[in-house]
Parts: C-alpha cells; structure tokens; sequence
C-alpha cells in the first residue's frame, strides 16, 4: 500500500500537527510500508529546517502568494504523480485540502481527513472570515467527498457531529515517541514548572500568568518557563503581561527542538496545561513519558491523568487551576516522580506510535475497501454497511 501524508507546513512552524505527520509516517516506514509526505515550502523550510525530513520521503512543493493560503498547484501535480493508493489529510482550510480533493476526483482513490482540533467552536472562532471562504471554495466538498474524518477522542468527535458532518468518523489517539530520559545537566537550587506549545490565546497562558502571580509569593523555590513559537506578536503581549504583574520568576521563552526540547521537559518538576480547547495536547504525552507529571485543564482531553494517578485535571477557573498547582507543588519531591512513574508507563502502554500506526492502518484497508470496519471506525445512527 502505498500511503500520503499531506499537510501545509512542514517547518517547525506547523507545531503539533507537523509532529503528528512526522511521527507517523516514520512508524509507518518502519513497519515497511511505501510512505510520502507532501507539504509546503515556506521561509523556514527553506532556510534549514527540510534537513529535518532527510529520512522520510518529502515533497515540498512552492507557494504562490500568501502561505496563509498556501495556493500551490504544484502540490496537486506532485500528488498525482506519485500515485498513492490512499491519502491522510491533516489539516483544514488551506489549499492542501483541494489538493487532495482534486486528486480524489481525478483517481477515484480514498482519503482520510484529520482535522486536529479545528473544528472546535474555540478553533473556529479564529479567521472566521478565512474559513468561510475555505468551506465555500473547496473544505465543504472535502468534507463530503472523504472515506472518513478522523477525530483524536470521543469529545473531538462530538464537536465534528454537532456541525452536521454525518459521515463515518475515525477515532484513534495522536502517539508519543518511547524517548529515554536524557541525561541532564546538574541542576541549579529551585523547582520549576513548565508549560510548553504555540505562544496563542487559546493556549490560556495570560490566564496561566495572572495565576502565577498570586502563586509566586507562597512558593519562592519554584520558577516558571513558558516556552514557544510566537504567534502574531503574543510573545510580546505575554511579556508585557510578566511586567504588569512585576513577577521575578517567571519566563517567556523561545521554542526550543529534539534533544534540547527533551531536556526542557525532563528538568522540569511539574508540566502544566492551561487551554481554552485541545483536541489532544502532545505536549502532555512528551512530559509524561518523561516521567514530569502534568495539570491540565478540562478542555484538553486528559481525564486520564487522575486515573492514572499521574497528574490533576481541573476546571479552567483561576481558582482551581491555581489549588491544583499548589496542591502538586506542595507534594514531597518523591512523591511527584511516583506521579512522573505512572504517566510513563501508561504512554509506553497506550500510547505507542507503533501500536497507533496498526489502528491507522486497519482504516486504511477499510477505506480501500479491502477490510472489514474496525471499531475504531463510528458511524451516525443512520448510517448502514461495511
């Protein structure tokens, strides 16, 4: 079988998302099937990050105009040259999702969408005005035209079924890399708490800072890094937040990648996640299988957290946000790393991109018609057949 991965950025930039493609097809790889990756060219491509790619197959195919847009007909004549026998979209409301629909009209070959949280009422209240003009030109007719959507947790597919979308819905979870634990560099006096991902609203971390600053005081060995990519200036927003609040402990930092991400997390003494919405949360799965336990708000789909015994999962309200760190902060040191111990092993077990790459798989030889349905695969009520 040979399988497309098809996404807009391939850069560092596309955050979450690029990850998801990247690891996945490189388990795919691994377990010795024909996998390619097709994306976009954008500055920071160019610049150096494509090296990251060098041992998958990738297409990186030019845009003409905006790379908000991403209009390149050039993908669409990659993708057709190279001749998948099914394509994994991830992604929404940027010409990719013609691309492929063209494709699919031109070969008759199935498709899956992945659309990683972006059809969340949170998601869609950003660029409104873009995605309407997306769904009028071409996402609308993807929607109709693929085997399957694929939603991360049964929340995610709520949200695509509140919208109307009545077609069958994949569900299976984004995976997170069996990394071993660095080793670190000696550790300076303090504790710290970390939060890492896209410097964006949605990611509550003007909450998470007006929070801090009431923390701070009660507990003078801990520190706070948030660490990023910025997004339209936020960074700058974040800061100034820190400046109001004349906070002493508190950092907003530059993203940082691989080995370097790794320690990041590791040398942490608590992750925690203040979204608005997630769909999923990587960043969560990459602590955890450092053995870093982690809060998360309710608007990421992490209740395992306490059933695992590995981390709290709270309400978005300043308040119990804030007795949830203290709570966690509070913990003896070796209680933690017990919490730490949990989370590592429930990723190892659940959450391996080998085991996620097989449930892919199956849905694939579903689409392709050459499988029975798996229960992975949700159909609407009126839904019948294979």
């Amino acid at each position: 079988m040979k399988i497309a991965h098809v996404t807009s950025i391939l850069s560092r930039r596309g955050a979450g998302v690029r990850n998801v493609v990247e690891d996945l097809a490189r388990a795919q790889m691994v377990q010795g099937l024909e996998v390619k990756v097709f994306g976009l060219t954008d500055p920071d491509f160019i610049a150096g990050e494509g090296a990251d790619w060098a041992a998958l197959n990738v297409s990186a195919s030019p845009v003409i105009g905006p790379n908000s847009i991403g209009f390149s007909p050039a993908l669409t004549r990659a993708l057709k040259a190279w001749g998948p026998d099914i394509v994994h979209l991830h992604g929404l409301w940027t010409y990719p999702s013609k691309a492929v629909l063209d494709w699919h009209r031109a070969t008759g070959n199935p498709y899956l969408v992945s659309v990683h949280g972006m059809l969340s009422k949170v998601a869609l209240s950003y660029s409104p005005a873009k995605k309407r003009i997306s769904r009028l030109l071409f996402q609308d007719r993807c929607f109709d035209g693929a085997r399957a959507l694929h939603a991360t947790t049964e929340t995610e597919l709520a949200e695509i079924r509140a919208l109307g979308y009545r077609g069958p819905i994949a569900i299976f979870p984004n995976g997170v890399n069996a990394a071993a634990i660095p080793d670190l560099p000696a550790r300076t006096p303090g504790k710290t708490v970390l939060t890492l991902g896209r410097l964006h609203h949605k990611k509550g971390l003007d909450i998470l800072i007006d929070i801090w600053a009431k923390l701070e005081p009660a507990f003078p060995d801990w520190s706070l890094r948030i660490i990023g990519p910025d997004e339209n200036g936020y960074a700058a927003r974040l800061k100034n937040r820190l400046k109001s609040h004349h906070l002493a402990r508190c950092s907003v930092e530059a993203p940082v990648f691989g080995a370097d991400k790794d320690i990041a997390i590791a040398s942490s003494d608590l992750f925690v996640l203040p979204s608005r919405n997630e769909n999923f949360a990587l960043t969560v799965a990459e602590s955890l299988i450092m053995e870093v336990p982690v809060v998360s708000s309710r608007n990421a789909p992490w209740q395992g957290l306490e059933t695992e015994h590995c981390g709290l999962w709270v309400d978005l309200e300043p308040a119990d946000f804030a007795a949830a760190m203290s709570y966690m902060m509070n913990l003896t040191d070796d209680e933690r790393k017990q919490m730490g111990r949990n989370g590592r092993d429930w990723m190892l077990r659940d959450f391996s991109w080998s085991a996620i790459s097989q449930r892919a798989l199956a849905i694939y030889e579903w689409a392709g018609g050459h499988a029975p349905r798996t229960s992975d695969i949700h159909l609407a009520q009126q839904e019948r057949g294979p």
